[in-house]
């Protein structure tokens, strides 16, 4: 008997001690990674979009681009990108580990790659006015936010 007991408490030390057996709680980190403070008019806006963590995966969040316009009330985009997924809703989510990366303005990725431009809807950013921006990747709490200018070229 004491040597069963043993046996059980060197496996519960062992499974214990190792952090991969523990069970995680869900966490998300996205980073928008790469994008440049300014850009010049027609310049396509480039950036890494990076989702890491652990849970349900719900696939890649929206990213959208609006103009910074404090006098609007209601923000148009002005560029986004969604990806083309449908969950059934009767469905339970497994939780899995997450890291997922998409390079937003990647041109000759986005015009070579067939499954790129299946999977998403939106193409690479550019923009044609000048002004502020802002980047917000959605369907993550909070939604992650960083601004950027657009220049004239002249």
């Amino acid at each position: 008997m004491a040597c069963a007991v043993g046996v059980a408490s060197v496996i519960a030390a062992i499974f214990l001690s190792n952090p991969g057996n523990a069970a995680k709680e869900p966490f998300v980190n996205v980073t928008i990674e790469g994008l440049k403070e300014t850009y010049k008019v027609g310049e396509p806006v480039d950036f890494v979009v990076k989702v890491e963590g652990y849970g349900c995966d719900t696939g890649f969040p929206s990213v959208v681009i609006t103009k910074a316009d404090s006098q609007m009330q209601q923000q148009q985009p002005v560029w986004s990108r969604f990806e083309i997924r449908h969950f059934p809703a009767n469905v339970s989510c497994e939780l899995v580990d997450l890291y997922k990366v998409r390079h937003i303005g990647d041109v000759t990725k986005y015009n070579n790659d067939e499954q790129e431009r299946m999977r998403t809807m939106g193409s690479v950013p550019i923009i044609l006015n000048e002004g502020k921006y802002i980047v917000a990747v959605e369907r993550i709490t909070p939604t992650l936010t960083k601004e950027f200018s657009v220049v004239s070229t002249g």
